[in-house]
């Protein structure tokens, strides 16, 4: 009975017969779609509407964790250290041509 309204209703959004539904749709694949319609249906009118009060930005903000910087202090870190290294392979350089002249 479900799956004839089923293919009913799939041929007049497509346009075409019931028959050429029918032979492109398994009805296995509308027995799965009928029940997942219907346990939606369900799920919709046993739900019940409850009303909660709009929180503020500061409530919201209050309940949120500090935010953790440890990986951008190492990585900042790691930024120095190469930092470092290149000036003084550039005074090592530097000094190497003072003495050649």
């Amino acid at each position: 009975k479900d799956i004839e309204a089923e293919y009913e209703k799939l041929a007049s959004q497509y346009n075409m017969e019931a028959d050429k539904i029918k032979a492109m749709v398994p009805e296995s694949e509308l027995v799965k779609d009928i029940a997942v319609s219907k346990a939606i249906a369900i799920v919709k009118d046993s739900a019940e509407i409850v009303e909660v009060e709009a929180k503020t930005e500061a409530q919201t903000e209050e309940k949120k964790p500090a935010a953790k910087k440890t990986t951008t202090k190492s990585t900042t870190a790691k930024k120095t250290t190469s930092a470092k290294k290149s000036t003084t392979t550039t005074k090592k350089t530097t000094t190497k041509k003072a003495e050649d002249k």
